[in-house]
């Protein structure tokens, strides 16, 4: 799997052809901790995925949806009761937060995606979110993954079908907007690819939550 990293503002992200981490290993399962856009915003990003792999005539991945993947990792089954305590005490001390989306971008050469305008309330996030890595790594999991925040639109592309993509939707324009008000822990099926919904952790309402 092709992986690249970059720091920022003390957060090392990480950029991937595939999902960020497979388990493989017996008795542990891999953990994804995303925000998902609701309403009209969703369905107008999910018609775009599903626009692009009926165009381009690929198969549609089963876990790709619109998300924004904000850490992976690899655990065990037995500590999720200890981590969903951990990430409702975290999401307890958040705010809610606007979501921009604006125009679509690429990671060479696999991925395109929509972009996201304002990174700092990730940034902010996943440094709460750090703290709950110690627990996992010393009870036999892996090292968190945090993702550099972004939706998906297609991944695991070939170069040619990347590149002849990205000069079309380079031209197309995009906007929505949306308030991230809860982060949901999945579960991901090894055999199938498919993800189960563990929890869901809603966020503080902040001043920017048009639902106050």
């Amino acid at each position: 799997m092709r992986q690249e990293l970059v720091q920022t503002a003390k957060i090392d992200y990480w950029f991937s052809s595939q999902d960020p981490l497979s388990a493989g290993e017996k008795g542990l399962d891999e953990y994804l901790l995303v925000i998902q856009p609701e309403g009209d915003v969703y369905d107008k990003v999910m018609t775009i995925e599903e626009r692009f792999y009926r165009e381009y005539e690929k198969e549609k991945p089963a876990d790709i949806r619109p998300q924004i993947v904000l850490a992976s990792f690899v655990s065990s089954q037995e500590l999720e009761e200890t981590l969903i305590r951990w990430l409702y005490r975290i999401s307890s001390q958040q705010d809610s937060f606007l979501v921009t989306l604006n125009n679509y971008s690429g990671f060479l050469t696999h991925t395109i995606y929509l972009r996201i305008l304002d990174h700092r309330p990730f940034q902010n996030l996943l440094t709460q979110l750090k703290a709950i890595e110690p627990y996992v790594l010393a009870n036999g999991g892996h090292n968190l993954k945090f993702m550099w925040p972004h939706i998906s639109i297609a991944r695991q592309l070939e170069p040619e079908v990347f590149h002849k993509a990205m000069r079309a939707y380079s031209e197309k324009t995009f906007s929505e907007s949306f308030i991230a008000g809860k982060l949901v822990l999945l579960r991901r099926d090894q055999a199938t690819g498919n993800d189960q919904a563990v929890c869901v952790f809603k966020l503080r309402p902040g001043q920017n939550d048009l639902s106050n």
